[in-house]
């Protein structure tokens, strides 16, 4: 697979989705460790990015989904939100709804946050979230902070 544009992640995200396996074990992109990483450096998708972690790490990492939430809260009212709740979280508390500190949940509110932004603001909202998950995490085949 060449990447010829930012959207290349974007499409090898959806055929990991297409496949339909579960997000509790890691999971294979069908594209070599160079391509991918090309990908990831040039995606302004970070929804897609979010979901490369979670294929690749679908653990629960709490120090660096608590960076990703900080660092995203002044972008976005719902990533604002995000980090309130997850400031009062911790690993192992009883709490309802899904684990905050694994990628795909992250994914998904990153998802809500572009949802709910006029269309003329999506995609500087997208890169700047984007230009920020790279800051935090880096490559995405390895973590910092791994917990």
């Amino acid at each position: 697979m060449n990447v010829d544009s930012s959207r290349s992640l974007s499409r090898m995200m959806d055929k990991v989705r297409q496949r339909g396996g579960g997000w509790s074990a890691r999971q294979e992109v069908d594209a070599d460790p160079a391509t991918v990483a090309e990908a990831w450096s040039k995606s302004e998708d970070p929804f897609s990015m979010l979901l490369l972690l979670a294929v690749f790490h679908p653990g629960v990492h709490e120090m660096v989904c608590n960076s990703l939430v900080a660092r995203m809260s002044p972008l976005s009212p719902i990533m604002r939100r995000e980090q309130e709740i997850q400031s009062r979280a911790r690993r192992g508390m009883d709490y309802n709804g899904p684990c905050r500190f694994r990628f795909l949940h992250v994914a998904q509110r990153i998802r809500g946050a572009i949802d709910h932004v006029s269309e003329d603001k999506k995609s500087a909202l997208a890169l700047a979230l984007s230009t920020t998950i790279r800051e935090v995490v880096g490559a995405p085949y390895t973590l910092p902070n791994a917990d």
